[in-house]
């Protein structure tokens, strides 16, 4: 059941968890291999950072302070090393059940990374740089931080790294600037504020919820006014065959590792929805996997043997959509993303309709159907639909096993409604 980990496991290797600014500059490499960066700490005007007496950890004030840390990066550069270190880290799997635990091996160039730290007292901002040397975190003086190990055992994830303020004490870390160095020379700034125990706050949980809602609701709204219709129920519009729900459940499902959602789905509920609730319509916008799966709710545009991908095939289907036609851009918008995926979900239905006739419109498995479809191939969930029958709790037995983990999440959502408790 937790066998699509795996996949996920090389997702958080690869994906591209760029959410809040993406600035290209000249770039340099150190020209001397053996050079070591030394971490700082950056002064700024103080005016600047000096807390206003009303600060409060709310949504409005931690969103002002967002604003306020991102400007403080303006004029911090960063360097990147010439040469990779290596490094380990251990992952732990878990297949049927079954725990394992290995070590893998990782290379990246010495980097200097700038952090905004946020005093949760006083609401006081200061920017620091740290080193990352490998697997090895570097502090200024004065400091200490260290990275969080997850569950999985990831540590460095790039701008998705969690890290832990052990001193001075009462600071977080609320973002991080982290240079990628790219091809001709050149480097793009990533500007993340990346989820952590130490930024699960009530008030941004609530927000990202709302932030949910709000997409889901809006994408709705839009095919609702464009009057895009089913291709799966005749004579109704796509928003009026399948609920809301549905869709809520997406950016869960594949922004969530299956190991540490089904372990602990409390605590991954509030990673997806915090993530949201502190960095918006920019979370997860330039996700992109090793499959070419792109944006929060992981959209893939791969066609094969001269035949249009998934997107490409959707935005011809329902041209009253108005899909944006550019794939990468269209999958970084959330509420474009999500409006395509309503789409999906509605052609998959119609194929399935096809297949088994309307009785499978009142199925408890619909939504179980639809997601197993959207994760893998409708061709698999026929076939295995086919094998069990409609009425068939086990009718997933013959789908790939990274599916059958999709489902098993999904169960979880449906069995606890942990989502829905921040939802409603």
């Amino acid at each position: 059941m937790l066998s699509d980990l795996r996949r996920q496991m090389k997702r958080n290797l690869f994906m591209f968890l760029i959410v809040a600014i993406v600035l290209p500059v000249p770039f340099v490499m150190a020209k001397n291999p053996g050079t070591l960066f030394k971490p700082s700490i950056i002064q700024i005007q103080k005016d600047i950072i000096n807390a206003p007496a009303d600060w409060s950890f709310t949504k409005e004030g931690i969103a002002k302070k967002i604003v306020e840390g991102t400007a403080l990066f303006k004029d911090v550069m960063l360097q990147v090393g010439s040469e990779k270190i290596s490094y380990t880290e251990k992952r732990v799997l878990s297949d049927g059940g079954k725990v394992t635990v290995s070590e893998q091996k990782f290379k990246d160039y010495e980097r200097e990374i700038a952090l905004v730290l946020l005093n949760e007292k006083t609401g006081k901002l200061d920017v620091i740089k740290i080193v990352k040397r490998g697997g090895q975190l570097v502090n200024p003086p004065g400091y200490q931080i260290q990275i969080v190990e997850r569950m999985n055992g990831i540590r460095w994830n790039h701008w998705a790294t969690q890290y832990k303020v052990i001193s001075p004490k009462n600071l977080v870390v609320l973002l991080n600037k982290y240079p990628i160095e790219k091809d001709g020379g050149e480097v793009e700034y990533f500007i993340y504020s990346a989820y952590s125990d130490d930024l699960d706050k009530p008030a941004l949980i609530e927000a990202g919820a709302e932030y949910l809602d709000e997409v889901v609701g809006q994408a709705r709204q839009e095919l609702r006014q464009n009057g895009v219709m089913s291709k799966a129920v005749p004579n109704k519009l796509v928003v009026d065959v399948l609920p809301a729900d549905y869709y809520k459940h997406l950016p869960f499902l594949e922004q969530s590792d299956s190991l540490e959602a089904l372990a602990n789905s409390e605590w991954t509920t509030k990673r997806i929805l915090g993530t949201l609730g502190y960095n918006k319509d920019k979370a997860w916008t330039m996700s992109s996997n090793f499959a070419g799966a792109n944006g929060w709710i992981q959209f893939t545009d791969n066609g094969s043997r001269g035949r249009p991908g998934t997107y490409t095939t959707i935005a011809r289907q329902y041209p009253n959509a108005l899909l944006d036609p550019d794939f990468r851009r269209g999958a970084a918008n959330h509420v474009n993303s999500m409006k395509a995926a309503m789409l999906l979900h509605d052609n998959n239905l119609a194929l399935l309709v096809n297949k088994f006739g309307n009785g499978i419109l009142t199925s408890q498995h619909l939504e179980e159907y639809l997601a197993a479809a959207y994760n893998g191939s409708p061709s698999h969930v026929v076939k295995s639909i086919a094998k069990s029958g409609i009425l068939t709790a086990n009718w997933y037995g013959s789908l790939m096993t990274e599916t059958k983990g999709y489902i098993a999440k999904l169960r979880l959502l449906n069995d606890s409604n942990i989502l829905e408790k921040y939802l409603d």
